[in-house]
């Protein structure tokens, strides 16, 4: 995703990008393409900003996904350190 141009549209006051009224959050409306097949760089889905229906617009493409494979789960193995590994860190915070 490019942040460059989400900024920009942001700032040059976009319709995509409202202001909550509880929060005070600034959120952002997108559309997702998604595309049958990759394209030549591997992606299968374009980000666009959302516009208001029946405009003219111009669209806003500010982003691409890949498809993420999930590997098969191999497991996991939490290690508890035994008393003779313990480390004394001192970091310097307060906490």
């Amino acid at each position: 995703m490019c942040l460059s141009d989400l900024s920009e549209q942001f700032k040059a006051g976009h319709p995509a990008f409202s202001k909550s009224e509880k929060n005070g959050k600034i959120y952002v409306n997108v559309t997702v393409w998604v595309n049958d097949e990759a394209d030549q760089y591997g992606n299968h889905a374009a980000l666009q900003l959302s516009k208001p229906k029946d405009s003219d617009m111009k669209p806003i493409y500010f982003g691409n996904l890949k498809m993420h494979q999930q590997q098969a789960n191999v497991g996991f193995q939490q290690s508890t350190p035994s008393a003779q590994s313990s480390v004394e860190v001192d970091d310097n915070l307060p906490f």
